[in-house]
Order: structure tokens, then C-alpha cells, then sequence
């Protein structure tokens, strides 16, 4: 359900990637594990990027124990648009 309705999403790796995308339609980005892929970068605020107004942002594995249905739940219980 979380796939479906993201605007992005992330897998940790290709095999996750194509699952995601031979499952759902979706295209996702991959994010590796590790530290070799760790690279300096200046700080950035959140005032750098076009947010909207009121939004929701949730990172989690979607696994059973991680509870995204939970998660997407208590959203959908809000009484307002999230972006």
C-alpha cells in the first residue's frame, strides 16, 4: 500500500528495485547499504528545498515488525491534505 501511494520510493538494493517494480509498476531509487558509498557534503537546510505547506515524510523497512500499515493509518486519520 505504501508503494502505491508515495510520490518516491527507495529500495535498499536492485533485487528490491525489481521486485518493486515487477509487483506494483513502480519505479524506485536504490540507496545501498554501507559506508563505502558515504560522501561529504555541505549541510543543508529545509528551506533549500520546495516543500509544500504540510506534508508527511516516513521512512521505514516494509516488513511486518515496522508497522507501515500503522503508520499509513494514523495518516489517513489526519484532517487535512498531505503532500
Amino acid at each position: 500500500m505504501a508503494v502505491r501511494f508515495s510520490h518516491e520510493v527507495i529500495s535498499d538494493n536492485i533485487a528490491i528495485a525489481e521486485y518493486v517494480k515487477h509487483t506494483y509498476g513502480v519505479d524506485s531509487h536504490v540507496i545501498g547499504y554501507g559506508g563505502d558509498q558515504a560522501v561529504a557534503v555541505d549541510a543543508a537546510t529545509v528551506d533549500e528545498y520546495a516543500l509544500p505547506e504540510s506534508y508527511a515524510f516516513s521512512v521505514c523497512r516494509i516488513e511486518p515488525e515496522t508497522m507501515c500499515m500503522s503508520s499509513l493509518k494514523r495518516f489517513q486519520k489526519l484532517k487535512r491534505t498531505l503532500w
